[in-house]
């Protein structure tokens, strides 16, 4: 009965991680793709230390 409880335990931290993982993963796709952006398209109302604080 304990080994079940537990190993739900080890599945939903797993699935929690998981999620934590492609979270970060994909904030730090859209910030490398936005950089990339402004690198190529220069913007002249926004500077990219102001976006960097917004960051």
């Amino acid at each position: 009965m304990e080994e079940l409880a537990t190993e739900k335990e080890a599945e939903e931290s797993h699935r929690q991680d998981s999620v934590s993982l492609l979270t970060f993963i994909l904030l730090l796709t859209l910030t490398i793709l936005t950089i990339w952006l402004f690198k190529h398209r220069r913007v002249r109302f926004l500077h990219e230390t102001g976006l960097a604080m917004i960051y």
